[in-house]
Formats: structure tokens, sequence, C-alpha cells
């Protein structure tokens, strides 16, 4: 398993592995199901906004304010 960091690698790592490996790591928490899902609507409303192929290194403080914004 990659271990997630917040420091740069020179990868471009897209904001879904991320996800991917958060809820991996959730479900090995055993959180109910109810919060997976609201964890997963959360990530799709977010991906509506910025965008499928998000990489991680253009999320701003910024796009986090326009998000919550919009």
């Amino acid at each position: 398993m990659k271990k997630l960091s917040l420091q740069s690698n020179g990868e471009k790592i897209v904001f879904k592995e991320i996800f991917e490996e958060f809820i991996r790591f959730k479900t090995l928490q055993n959180l109910s199901p109810e919060t997976l899902h609201y964890y997963d609507d959360c990530y799709r409303y977010f991906l509506d906004f910025f965008g499928e192929e998000a990489v991680c290194s253009g999320i701003s403080e910024d796009t986090f304010y326009s998000y919550l914004s919009n």
C-alpha cells in the first residue's frame, strides 16, 4: 500500500486514487455502510465541481472556498 503524504514526490496523484485509499482505510476501520456512502456522495459532488481527473496538487485553498460557495 502506498503511504499517503502531503509532501511532493513528483507524482501527479489524481484525487480519485487518494479517495480510493481513504475508503479502503475507513472500511478497515469498520465504519458503517451509511458513513461510507456519505463519503462517496461528498466525493462525487466534489468531482462534479472539480473534474474527474482532478490532480491533488491543483486543489488549493481557493479551490476549496470556491467549492463551498458554489
